[in-house]
Formats: structure tokens, sequence, C-alpha cells
């Protein structure tokens, strides 16, 4: 992530270097409005506007995976209460079984009759 921040800020220092090195007067035209700037604001102002548009573009991804994201956490935390309850029945299972030995063993129900 600070990989592409670098890269980011060192793209912004290029088109400021760019648009300062170009400060000539130019003429815009959008659909009926027109008017005339300085090359840099221009420059600075599409910058701005791309940079907009991509962020508003990769929107829906961004909410998406916070969504999922929190869905999972929920997920995680309902099965980590679940472990915790059947890990306490299982020691209280436990505890009742070595408290309570069988008084006689148990016979096993296939042995073969002794041969005279």
């Amino acid at each position: 992530m600070q990989v592409l921040l670098i890269i980011a800020l060192l793209i912004a220092m290029l088109a400021v270097i760019f648009a300062l090195q170009n400060a000539v007067t130019v003429s815009i035209a959008f659909l009926v409005w027109k008017t005339e700037g300085s090359l840099a604001l221009v420059l600075l102002v599409a910058l701005a506007v791309g940079a907009l548009i991509s962020f508003l573009a990769s929107l829906p991804a961004i909410i998406r995976g916070a969504w999922t994201t929190a869905s999972q956490k929920r997920r995680i935390a309902e099965i980590e209460t679940s472990l915790a309850d059947s890990t306490q029945k299982l020691d209280e299972t436990r505890s009742r079984l070595q408290g309570s030995a069988p008084a006689k063993p148990v016979e096993e129900t296939n042995a073969k009759p002794p041969s005279a």
C-alpha cells in the first residue's frame, strides 16, 4: 500500500512540474461553455477530475470488500462462540464421566462360548 502511495505522489509531482513548465494561456470549450485559462491550471484540473473518476469507479469494489470483511468478522465471532460453547460442554461431559465411573466392566456381546 505504501508503494502505491509513493508512486501516486511521484506522478502528482511530475504532473505539477509539467504544468508549471507549460504556463501558457489556452482556450477551453465544453459543450456551450467556453473559457480561457492557464495550461497549468487546466492540466491540474484534468488530473484531479481523472483521480475523482478513478475513485468513483473503484468505490463499489471498496464498499463490497468492506462489507465482505465485516460479514466474515461477524461469522468468525459466531464460530468462536460456538466453539467455546462446545468446548465447555465437552469439558463438562468429561468431568461427569470421570466422576461416575462404571461399577463393573462392560462385557463383550460378541464373545465366543468356551470350548469344552
